[in-house]
């Protein structure tokens, strides 16, 4: 079992670092943490603008950010010891909050194994072994650790401490009267972690608080048998409770400090979404769209390697989504051990041994999924909100005696989705990093190109080559921008998949340019296609030409589309004297119309 942890955090450990192993690196607006941590041992809750940039809500003259302070806080004492590591900790924190919810799923996997009854070390060993890989390589988690940007830190603890809060809650319903105040601490501390990282996945603890604290409360006073004895026995459920108290106090601190009011965590008059005009923060008429994107079959298997990637969000009500650019594949696709186990504890829910508090326990963790789901933007990240409860769910089937998910073909089964998972979940991630996000080093998207693949095409001809970057234009005309040698329309260099075109031509339709045609040359080749830069896009579609001086078209695409393959091209030139190539709109308007003719060169026999 610990070999299955130790190879899940290595390459949770290889992902958060992009394969450099160098933990200690900025990330993406990963400084706003520090900024906030400095200003929250100061007793003020801004940041600095320069830190988080677009993301920071501007009050009064000061710049607040929307998420939770518990990052900041865990920067307070590393800050103070090691200065110079100040915006460096991003990696190292999204690594250890990934540990630490890898150690939460392997006690929850060890606890109801026992409480099954699973007979055979190798037995609980294979199961609990199956968990952990699932929950690290086939879950969100994973996407999550993938990149440490500011937008996953943050999830990745919320994560962490529901996982700990679900671990507490059930060892405190299992503990014998009076014996409860280690799970009650347990369960306290999830939920202060939980809270403070982001407040959807504070709610299953809240609930869980408000019924087992006066549980416990009610057990020990009838155990305790003097009024001193009573005293203490509260006493102790009331310090254990003590942290979720602390920690509910301090947001409610937090958000006045930021927002003036202990009930505003989103300030909308500050926000640059407009939320009234989409029905509001939450709305259920978003369910459809959601649950088809979180639930439903979203995502798609690829012809072409790592064959499974995340799909940008499509909304039925567009009115009601702020329509950002953002991917998501549904967890039936790339968690299938998850949902089945889920299925499988809901059925198992008659034959619990304390039906009542499984059903409560069950509707608690499964709370966070009303304000996702009815909320006003989709993306991957918070399908993460959806795993405490699914998890509870496959372990209540797991913790039911001679249940289905003890026995061997079953949990076989198992095993075998837990492979499938993580072989959908670790592909779409990797996929995504090299063809959506724009937060990795461009270091980190070329070793992804050249290790997925497909391999760049080869361009037949044989003979001299002349790049056309190296020739004089004898005419050029550009109607949005002029184009670009041996870089695109922006100046970056061409890519396409993450690889780097060393030479071509950006440009940008509707444009076109003209060369002359070295004596002796047999043809012109080229890759042709919208360059990684636009892949956040998804309107760039464009139709790329050929013309010889006559004005004759030797060479028309068809509709080349953002984050397609490049196309490579052979266009026979003998007796040509000059040749224009054009980018085209495909009709549908030019925003991030940009086409690059990669490695253009004419080929001289």
């Amino acid at each position: 079992m610990w070999a299955v942890t130790a190879a899940v955090v290595l390459v949770h450990a290889w992902l958060v670092t992009y394969g450099t192993w160098r933990f200690l690196e900025p990330e993406v607006r990963g400084e706003a943490y520090d900024s906030l941590g400095v200003q929250l041992s100061r007793g003020e809750a801004w940041v600095d603008e320069g830190t988080i940039g677009w993301e920071g809500f501007r009050i009064a003259e000061r710049t607040y950010a929307y998420f939770g302070p518990f990052p900041a806080l865990l920067r307070a004492l590393p800050n103070v010891l090691l200065p110079g590591a100040y915006g460096r900790w991003s990696r190292l924190s999204c690594l250890l909050a990934s540990l630490l919810t890898l150690l939460a799923a392997s006690a929850l996997a060890r606890d109801a194994l026992e409480k099954a009854g699973v007979r055979g070390a190798g037995a609980r060993a294979a199961l609990r072994s199956a968990v952990v890989a699932g929950v690290g390589l086939g879950s969100p988690l994973l996407y999550l650790v993938s990149c440490g940007r500011i937008y996953h830190e943050a999830i990745l603890w919320g994560l962490c401490g529901g996982l700990f809060t679900l671990l507490g809650a059930l060892r405190t319903l299992e503990s014998a009267p009076g014996r409860d105040a280690g799970p009650l601490l347990l369960l306290s501390c999830g939920f202060a972690v939980a809270l403070l990282s982001r407040l959807t996945f504070g709610l299953p603890g809240a609930i869980a608080l408000a019924v087992l604290v006066p549980r416990s409360l009610v057990r020990r006073a009838r155990l305790a048998g003097a009024a001193q004895g009573r005293s203490r026995a509260v006493a102790g459920a009331l310090l254990a409770a003590l942290p979720a108290a602390a920690a509910a106090g301090y947001q409610l601190w937090y958000d006045h400090a930021r927002f003036g009011s202990v009930w505003e965590t989103l300030p909308l008059s500050a926000s640059y979404v407009p939320v009234d005009e989409l029905g509001g923060v939450f709305n259920p008429g978003r369910v459809r769209d959601t649950v088809s994107a979180y639930l439903g079959a979203r995502g798609a298997v690829s012809p072409v390697p790592p064959f499974f990637e995340l799909k940008r969000v499509r909304y039925v009500r567009k009115e009601l989504f702020f329509d950002w650019r953002e991917e998501v594949i549904s967890l039936p696709l790339s968690a299938p051990w998850l949902v089945v186990g889920a299925i499988a504890g809901l059925l198992s829910l008659r034959r619990q041994p304390s039906r009542a508090w499984a059903v409560l326990l069950s509707a608690a963790f499964l709370a966070p999924a009303v304000p996702i789901l009815t909320f006003y933007f989709v993306t991957q990240r918070y399908a993460a909100e959806l795993v405490p409860g699914l998890l509870l769910l496959l372990l209540l089937a797991l913790r039911v005696p001679g249940g289905p998910l003890a026995r061997g073909a079953v949990a076989a089964s198992l095993g075998a989705l837990v492979l499938l998972s993580s072989v959908v979940t670790t592909a779409s991630t990797l996929h995504w990093n090299l063809v959506y996000n724009g937060d990795v080093p461009v270091e980190y998207k070329e070793r992804l190109g050249r290790l997925l693949g497909p391999d760049e095409p080869v361009l037949p001809g044989r003979g001299k080559r002349v790049p056309l970057t190296t020739l004089p234009l004898l005419s050029e005309t550009a109607g949005f921008k002029p184009l670009g040698r041996d870089r695109t329309v922006e100046g970056d260099p061409i890519r396409f998949r993450g690889r780097v075109v060393r030479w071509g031509i950006g440009m940008h339709a509707e444009a076109t340019a003209t060369w002359p045609v070295p004596e002796g040359t047999e043809a012109l080749e080229a890759l042709v296609g919208l360059p990684d830069q636009v892949n956040r896009c998804d309107l760039g579609s464009v139709v790329f030409e050929a013309l010889d001086d006559r004005g004759t078209v030797l060479y028309r695409s068809e509709v080349v589309r953002v984050r397609e393959l490049p196309v490579p091209v052979r266009i026979p030139l003998r007796g040509t004297r000059t040749l224009t190539l054009a980018v085209r709109d495909a009709g549908d308007g030019i925003d991030c119309d940009h086409g690059s003719w990669g490695r253009a060169a004419f080929v001289l026999r």
